[in-house]
């Protein structure tokens, strides 16, 4: 158990420190005021910084442990800010313009993380811990995604322009593993509604620093892809650096 803690805290951290250098990169190269510049980044730091603290602070006080109500309060965690996240992806202005700055496979190269959530997955499942539906020996194809982003992103890095097409269907490909998985993982909580019967049922991640998977890490995948679907929809001014 102490393994797979660490685990998800040195994804997390590793994820973080990249989008961080990602975040400060496109800044720095994008035409943003400085004003507007420093603005973003102290919005970036606060939000996740109160965003991390809270799911936090709700797993451990056991307020997320609770299935009584429907829906169950984990959703919490996993709807509302990816409807925020699209909805800020597709209205936000500085977004488009920090996106330009930043080259369209460096994103895909970070997809490469959902590997490591898959394997740690199928490591819970070997103790016990998570169902065999949420892992690739059951119902998870999610690792295709994170086997196929970085190497997208290198034919795009090699080929160009040419591969906003293809980097635009695996988008869409990825945001449907992601949701095959999320379905499977709300209907395998102990609700009323649940579907998967076997034993355990997916009550892990309403624990902690389990939270940060549906909080952080899936977070992180989607985001990724709002983000890329962004930039191959608005290519006119794409950096293309190696």
């Amino acid at each position: 158990m102490t393994l797979i803690k660490a685990a998800y805290f040195l994804l997390t951290a590793i994820c973080l420190f990249l989008i961080v250098r990602g975040l400060h990169f496109g800044l720095d190269k994008s035409d943003l005021p400085t004003e507007k510049k420093q603005s973003f980044s102290r919005g970036f730091y606060l939000i996740v910084g109160i965003w991390i603290v809270l799911i936090s602070v709700l797993s451990l006080t056991g307020f997320l442990s609770s299935f009584e109500n429907l829906p169950p309060r984990i959703t919490l965690v996993l709807v509302p800010p990816m409807i925020a996240m699209l909805v800020y992806t597709i209205r936000s202005k500085s977004l488009k313009v920090l996106l330009r700055a930043i080259p369209v496979q460096w994103i895909l190269y970070l997809q490469g993380f959902r590997i490591i959530v898959e394997l740690m997955l199928w490591y819970q499942y070997e103790l016990g811990l998570t169902p065999i539906q949420m892992t690739f020996e059951g119902r998870n194809i999610d690792i295709i995604a994170g086997i196929t982003g970085p190497i997208i992103g290198l034919i795009y890095a090699r080929r160009g322009k040419s591969m906003r097409r293809l980097v635009l269907v695996w988008n869409f490909i990825g945001l449907g593993l992601l949701f095959n998985i999320l379905i499977v993982a709300i209907l395998s909580f102990p609700t009323r509604f649940r579907y998967f019967m076997n034993e355990p049922s997916n009550y892990l991640v309403t624990e902690f620093p389990f939270v940060w998977l549906p909080g952080i890490l899936v977070a992180i995948a989607y985001s990724m892809h709002f983000f890329s679907l962004k930039q191959v929809w608005t290519p006119e001014k794409q950096t293309e650096i190696s």
